[in-house]
């Protein structure tokens, strides 16, 4: 009875380390007409940097303006439509420059920016963000990183270039700990130098790592009961 109840409890564990792992996917551009239906924003000023920021102050972005999606005119060479020269930031992207302003690919001068996008996870667990993305004119700056997830800054994730005419960057496998189940926000901090145009294309996704995740409370109950099953037949052996 022992070794039954035992191996019952191995079955279960194993059960919970094969869940399937849950990976969300986003981009800029989304949805129809002239503003992405995904992403809102926060305009900072119209060159330089935001002040150190700190947790609270990007609450003001969920509740500002959504994104503004826009293309470029035809003599901007390899950004005419607002598209990269493999039809986006990778083969088949459909991603689109979003900006703060209506007219952000030909106005001047345009703002320095935070963009926030949430998203659902699943369940609780060690997360991983991929991100790639062109940006006018950097992502982060002295002052502070370029990515935050609910807040908080994710280390090294300033814009190596500033070359958004050509320039694409990206960075892989960014640890982002352990996140719970329900809404999360990546924010975006976009600096603009002050000579013109600013604003950001992306793509990313979040995965969740099946074998970090945290059992939901039904799955523990009967892991409990695993456990106080194997206990009582000991005491009783």
């Amino acid at each position: 009875m022992i070794r039954a109840l035992s191996l019952g409890f191995v079955v279960s564990a194993a059960a919970l380390s094969q869940a399937q792992s849950s990976i969300v996917r986003f981009q800029s551009g989304n949805g129809e007409g002239a503003q992405d239906s995904k992403i809102y924003t926060q305009r900072g000023s119209t060159t330089g940097s935001f002040p150190t920021l700190a947790p609270a102050d990007f609450s003001p972005t969920l509740s500002g303006e959504k994104a503004y999606r826009f293309g470029t005119p035809a003599n901007w060479g390899v950004l005419a439509g607002g598209w990269l020269p493999n039809g986006g930031l990778s083969a088949g992207s459909t991603a689109r420059w979003v900006g703060v302003d209506p007219d952000g690919a030909y106005g001047v001068p345009s703002h320095s920016a935070l963009y926030a996008i949430s998203f659902n996870l699943d369940y609780t667990a060690e997360a991983i963000l991929n991100f790639r993305y062109t940006s006018d004119d950097a992502l982060g700056d002295d002052n502070n990183e370029g990515l935050f997830i609910d807040g908080h800054a994710i280390s090294n994730t300033k814009s190596p270039n500033a070359l958004w005419n050509s320039q694409i960057d990206s960075f892989t496998n960014l640890n982002l700990r352990v996140l719970s189940a329900g809404q999360h926000t990546l924010y975006m901090n976009v600096q603009n130098f002050g000579n013109g145009p600013a604003g950001i294309m992306f793509e990313g996704s979040v995965t969740q790592s099946p074998t970090q995740a945290v059992p939901e409370p039904a799955t523990m109950a009967v892991l409990g009961l695993g456990f106080a099953g194997l206990l009582k037949r000991r005491r009783k052996a």
